[in-house]
């Protein structure tokens, strides 16, 4: 294990700190439960013992991003989205990151649609956005509530949401490419 939690003098806080340079991970030390949350993403981002907490090849100063990326809020999938971009997709940092209840569904109510829009053409306008990627899950309850299912298991649905938000943003960004992918009830992620 390349990292270890560090006690603050006299308080009940901690520093995750490299064991090889002793480098401290946060400027203020903090409590127990984030030091080690802290070090759990830490730990995950290493990839052939090397870490992937800052990408050698990101640059900074450009303030660029190649997708916009829609998910939804549940927070059991946040983690299976943000590995799969980091670490299958490499995107790193290379992408702007925008949550709705539902993801391609909350993209089409009333209220929230003028705000993915909105959102959507800061990204181009901002970052020169060139895709966006959809990442619908299984089991959500916006779906649930919204079509008075008792099961959300089947991706027809989740595609047909997809499709429209699809066609919607072609009509007003045909030069923006569409992904679509399904992530199953235990985290699994499938490009459609």
């Amino acid at each position: 294990m390349p990292y270890k939690l560090r006690k603050a003098p006299n308080r009940n806080l901690y520093w995750v700190v490299t064991i090889e340079t002793g480098k401290k991970h946060s400027k203020d030390p903090i409590p127990l439960d984030k030091a080690k949350a802290q070090m759990r993403v830490l730990e995950s981002a290493l990839i052939g013992g090397k870490s992937c907490e800052k990408p050698p090849y990101h640059d900074y100063s450009k303030g660029k991003a190649s997708a916009f990326v829609l998910g939804c809020i549940d927070p059991r999938y946040a983690y299976d989205v943000a590995f799969f971009l980091q670490h299958k997709k490499e995107l790193h940092q290379d992408y702007d990151l925008f949550t709705l209840p539902g993801a391609s569904l909350g993209a089409d109510q009333k209220g929230w649609k003028k705000t993915f829009f909105d959102t959507l053409k800061l990204g181009l306008d901002l970052h020169g956005i060139k895709e966006v990627w959809c990442f619908d899950h299984l089991d959500c309850g916006m779906y649930k509530a919204t079509f008075d299912l008792k099961t959300d298991m089947d991706p027809k649905i989740h595609i047909k949401c997809m499709d429209k938000l699809k066609k919607e943003i072609k009509k007003k960004h045909p030069q923006l490419k569409f992904r679509e992918f399904i992530v199953d009830a235990k985290g699994h992620i499938k490009e459609l």
